[in-house]
């Protein structure tokens, strides 16, 4: 809702201005999902989704928000001063960006980062154990076969999920309510994983701690859109549960 980049039709074109500020990889594209304000009635804002490719004039790449991880994943930001692209390249329907692509490719961004998590975890407990075995703990093998477990449940849970999202994205709600628990677990798994670390000091690669921060800072990325969300879902419960 606090979207202010508004595209204006113009004939055969759309003239779209604004900004966007955090695009990831989006130095390595050629082409931008734009969605745009094309409406507004009441204070009531319609969007819409428009493909603008990177050699329109008008449009220029800024750093965008500056951040200190994921360092294989570039990210920046897009200025956009009077650039024109045909009305053809509208993307869905007209007024319908938010519900037809944006919340959709939510969904599908949430399902897809469940199996980087996975993986992210599986490779920081090859580190971990690559640092037992330097520093012996087998009394705690048991504990660690537990976090072994769990990495591979999350990997089994990612793989459905993904499997999911091909076979039916008609109700994005279901797969935001999966990938935000997902999300959960990862957050138990990885508090569990620096108290082993930590209860028999181990002492990890510089590798390992870089893996572990990314892991940790992408818990961050959308982190107050997955409360709200968190919050409507539970909202949503109860009053389903007073109804009955």
């Amino acid at each position: 809702k606090h979207l202010t980049t508004a595209a204006v039709r113009d004939g055969d074109d759309f003239v779209i201005n604004g900004a966007k500020s955090y695009l990831t990889n989006g130095p390595l594209s050629e082409l931008f999902i734009i969605l745009a304000i094309t409406d507004e009635v009441g204070g009531r804002k319609s969007f819409s989704a428009i493909l603008v490719p990177r050699s329109t004039p008008g449009l220029q790449q800024t750093p965008g928000i500056e951040i200190d991880f994921l360092r294989p994943s570039p990210h920046c930001g897009l200025e956009l001063k009077d650039c024109r692209v045909p009305v053809s390249n509208l993307l869905g329907s007209l007024g319908e960006g938010f519900s037809e692509i944006s919340m959709p490719m939510r969904a599908g961004e949430d399902v897809l980062k469940t199996s980087s998590l996975a993986g992210a975890l599986s490779a920081e407990l090859r580190f971990v154990a690559d640092a037992a075995q330097a520093q012996p703990v087998n009394d705690a093998l048991a504990d660690f076969g537990s976090l072994r477990d769990r990495a591979d449940a999350l990997g089994e849970l990612a793989f459905g999920l993904a499997a999911e999202l091909d076979r039916d994205t008609s109700k994005p709600e279901r797969l935001n309510a999966a990938a935000a628990g997902f999300r959960a677990f990862t957050k138990y798994l990885q508090d569990d994983i620096d108290t082993y670390v930590a209860g028999h000091d181990l002492v990890l690669s510089q590798s390992a701690q870089m893996l572990r921060r990314d892991i940790v800072k992408s818990f961050e990325i959308a982190a107050s859109a997955h409360r709200i969300q968190s919050a409507r879902r539970a909202e949503a419960f109860i009053r389903e549960g007073a109804a009955h």
